[in-house]
């Protein structure tokens, strides 16, 4: 690749750059050191001097040298993540369900406590309702392009946090105009 040299003088000065910020200097072996322990990740960018501008680290063959290879795919976290938003996207759908469930019982003196736990699930299921209105269309390739049973629990999830906060809108509505 032309810009990355091969052999870099000894005690080269690397500069890396993750998360919006350049962090240096390291020496060759410091760098090395960290990416082979999975201290930076692969999406990390790193230059010296010699070189035309930022690569990643895989894209370097004297990096490579030692150790296992490095990672070599960069997975956005948007991509790495969207699995991990479905599941939790599913598990926030019961809390609400148990959120009706309390507000609709009655547990005679206790009733406080009953209206107390039954608003704080509301409030996490209404979090939850929101964050899904938002990330099932923002977030569809990438919801799509995850394995299958994330996948399902996502579109699930995240349609079913929907029309909770559908059907809460609707009660609280109903209630305050005196349907209900």
């Amino acid at each position: 690749m032309t810009g990355v040299p091969n052999a870099p003088p000894p005690q080269a000065v690397w500069h890396y750059h993750l998360a919006g910020r350049q962090n240096s200097p390291v020496t060759q072996e410091q760098l090395m050191a960290m990416l082979h322990a999975g201290e930076l990740p692969p999406e990390v960018r790193v230059w010296r001097e010699g070189m035309d501008g930022w690569v990643f680290p895989a894209q370097v063959p004297s990096l490579q040298a030692e150790g296992a290879p490095l990672p070599r795919k960069v997975i956005p976290a948007r991509v790495r993540n969207a699995p991990y938003n479905c599941v939790a996207m599913f598990v926030a759908l019961p809390v609400g369900i148990l959120a009706l469930m309390l507000w609709g019982g009655d547990s005679g003196s206790a009733r406080w406590m009953t209206v107390a736990l039954a608003t704080a699930l509301g409030i996490v299921a209404s979090v939850a309702a929101v964050f899904g209105l938002l990330y099932l269309p923002l977030r569809w390739p990438e919801i799509m392009k995850a394995s299958r049973v994330p996948r399902a629990m996502g579109l699930i999830g995240g349609f079913g946090l929907i029309a909770w906060l559908i059907l809460m809108i609707v009660l609280v509505a109903g209630k305050a105009a005196g349907w209900f």
